[in-house]
């Protein structure tokens, strides 16, 4: 489908297509099979071919379904004769003026069905891997309600309800998984995927797709075309928002097209530019670190896959800063080029809350010490802190272990506690607020 094609049937399903545009889509119909299964989907989800509600064409369409109904009306003996044809692109004298559209309805759904009936088959393109809560389909006639194990097929419509989650698998290993309150239709037109998400969320892994056959997601206000990649897309009726994890993602706003990368976000629709921006979220945020914690520690492995600069954030969690003193246990950046260690990689900021950021030592010069072992690699340092690096290529992965050292944990009457975080973007503003921040012991 083209973004021409898609205008079309939106013009057409609210009764703004001109002359030129009707004889375009009459064309469309017969010469184009997708084109013809895309109207004929949107024609009956959005119910529109059953009577208009426009009071002021309600007449002109009573009376051609009336004709319509008797075999002898040369109305219909007219209309039928266009039906049977093997080339309609013109469309007959009588439908040449502004209400033909309203008029053309009926007799285009008739057309789409009498062609498309016999032709489609419902394929099973997906199966159920993960369910929680309640969801169902509307297939045909029919709705079934869903559970892991079940199949399924182009044309199916899913409803996810609150509370509730859904996770697919296609056949080549895309995994998607839908969040609650989700409305969905599944197709898939010669082996090419496509989703329309009406509304709800997805979280989706993209396994790498055919050249020429993106992966397709649609929205009310988007296109999203995707080869292989992670991301979150998001729709409603007011806007829709596409989160880009890994990879790249090709979105299509109106007539413009914008390709996002990794840890980029861009919204289309309701009030704001369809302008690509930098996700400042961080890529990982740890459990509140106390002296209830076990071993007053917590391992962590976070994908930092496309990122060029590594933020690592100690920040304290929310009695007071005293005695906030933290520690990198064995820092490392991981992937195809091996282990890099970044004890020994030099670092473009370093600023600590109190003391000096210290490395393989501890705040007072004596050993790093967690829950009383010594640890010969680490970075000190104490909330609220903040240390970058720019990442070489080759690394996809960092891996540490964020502890109270016991010079914090230990000290009478102290209450340490801290959060470890991980960007790979740091805005200006936070990046300031960061660097100016007093010290306190």
């Amino acid at each position: 489908m083209t973004q021409e094609q898609i205008r079309l049937i939106e013009k057409y399903l609210d009764h703004q297509a001109n002359e030129s545009e009707l004889n375009r889509i009459l064309e469309l119909v017969e010469t184009d099979e997708e084109f013809r299964a895309e109207l004929e989907e949107a024609l009956y989800f959005k119910g529109v071919f059953k009577v208009s509600q426009d009071s002021s064409t309600q007449t002109l369409e009573e009376e051609v379904i009336q004709n319509l109904n008797h075999s002898t009306t040369h109305l219909e003996s007219h209309v039928m004769s266009k039906i049977q044809s093997k080339n309609i692109y013109r469309f007959p004298l009588w439908l040449k003026v502004v209400a033909a559209q309203m008029v053309l309805l009926p007799i285009l759904v008739y057309i789409i069905f009498s062609q498309q009936t016999t032709k489609v088959v419902n394929i099973e393109i997906a199966k159920i891997i993960e369910s929680k809560g309640f969801s169902f389909i509307v297939r045909g006639d029919s709705k079934i309600n869903l559970k892991k194990g079940d199949q399924l097929l182009t044309r199916d419509h899913l409803h996810i309800q609150p509370d509730s989650h859904l996770k697919i698998e296609y056949h080549d290993g895309t995994k998607l998984k839908f969040l609650e309150n989700s409305f969905v239709r599944f197709s898939d037109i010669k082996g090419q995927k496509k989703v329309e998400l009406f509304s709800g969320q997805v979280e989706a892994d993209v396994a790498k797709q055919p050249l020429n056959k993106e992966m397709i997601i649609l929205t009310e206000h988007s296109k999203a075309k995707i080869l292989g990649t992670k991301f979150i897309l998001s729709s409603s009726d007011v806007s829709s928002l596409l989160e880009v994890s890994e990879g790249k993602v090709s979105m299509e706003h109106q007539d413009e097209s914008v390709v996002v990368p990794a840890r980029h976000y861009i919204s289309a629709g309701g009030e704001t530019d369809f302008v690509l921006k930098e996700n400042n979220d961080p890529l990982y945020v740890s459990p509140l670190i106390t002296e209830k914690t076990p071993g007053y520690q917590v391992p962590m492995k976070v994908d930092i896959k496309g990122s060029r600069k590594l933020y690592l954030v100690i920040s304290n969690g929310g009695e007071n800063n005293r005695f906030d003193h933290g520690a990198w246990i064995n820092p490392k950046l991981k992937g195809p080029k091996g282990e890099l260690d970044l004890v020994e990689l030099p670092w473009l900021i370093a600023k600590s809350g109190s003391f000096r950021i210290s490395k393989n030592k501890g705040h007072y010069g004596q050993n790093l010490m967690v829950n009383d072992k010594v640890i010969q690699k680490g970075i000190a340092a104490h909330a609220t802190s903040i240390i970058a690096w720019d990442i070489p290529e080759g690394y996809h992965w960092f891996e540490s272990t964020g502890a109270i050292l016991d010079s914090g944990i230990k000290q009478k009457d102290a209450v340490p506690s801290m959060n470890f975080e991980v960007y790979s973007n740091m805005p200006e503003e936070m990046l300031n607020k960061l660097l100016i921040r007093k010290h306190h012991f």
